[in-house]
């Protein structure tokens, strides 16, 4: 807990800071250059979209996952846009079991998060993400997937803490407060910044929330 006290957000993974509270406006708390990346990616998939629309194409989307030599279950190298996809995924487990056949009508469903929309289209693009994701054990994936596959899939596969903790990082030293007004300027997260984060949102944190449990959430287990 001393540990902890000390350096509170040196482990400490976007989710535990936005939880449920900022469901409509996750993206807020991100920092503006990671913000600004993700509206370009968002613009030039609007474009792309509004491009195909207009040729009359479709983007194609596999009937069903299929595996990939990349990546497994157990190993492979992930993309930047494949560790933006799981960490989007860790962060809302509790809109699991995800099955690929449902991952149209949960990305056009309104109350979905606008980050956790992208992912899914970006997901629906990469069958052999999903399909490793989901074929935890026996390397066979049933065409969907649970937070316990979400587990497995980012704990055989170290990118994706690396890319967590980048984030967190960025977060860290790019901090606005999530009930700030626009125009604030990113400064570096004090110790009372943080207290002041938990606090607001702690009506959606656990009543007992032990240091197990805490680490739990860093890691995106929980």
């Amino acid at each position: 807990m001393d540990k902890l006290r000390q350096d509170p957000l040196g482990h400490m993974a976007p989710d535990v800071l936005t939880l449920n509270g900022l469901e409509q406006h996750p993206l807020d708390l991100l920092p503006p250059n990671m913000r600004a990346a993700l509206k370009e990616d968002q613009s030039q998939r609007s474009k792309a979209t509004e491009a195909q629309h207009l040729l009359g194409v479709t983007p194609k989307i596999e009937p069903a996952p299929r595996a990939s030599p990349g990546i497994t279950w157990n190993g492979g190298s992930l993309t930047t846009a494949e560790l933006q996809i799981v960490a989007v995924l860790n962060r809302h487990k509790d809109q699991c079991p995800l099955t690929w056949k449902s991952l149209t009508d949960k990305a056009n469903d309104p109350s979905t998060p606008p980050d956790l929309k992208a992912a899914i289209q970006g997901l629906q693009q990469d069958s052999g993400l999903f399909y490793a994701i989901g074929s935890q054990g026996d390397g066979r994936c049933g065409g969907k997937i649970n937070a316990k596959d979400l587990a497995g899939f980012s704990n055989h596969h170290p990118q994706v803490a690396a890319f967590q903790e980048a984030q967190a990082r960025s977060y860290e030293q790019n901090y606005i407060p999530s009930d700030g007004s626009g125009g604030l300027q990113p400064s570096v997260m004090t110790l009372s910044d943080a207290l002041r984060e938990f606090y607001r949102y702690s009506e959606n944190l656990s009543k007992d929330l032990s240091l197990d449990e805490f680490k739990k959430m860093v890691r995106g287990e929980s």
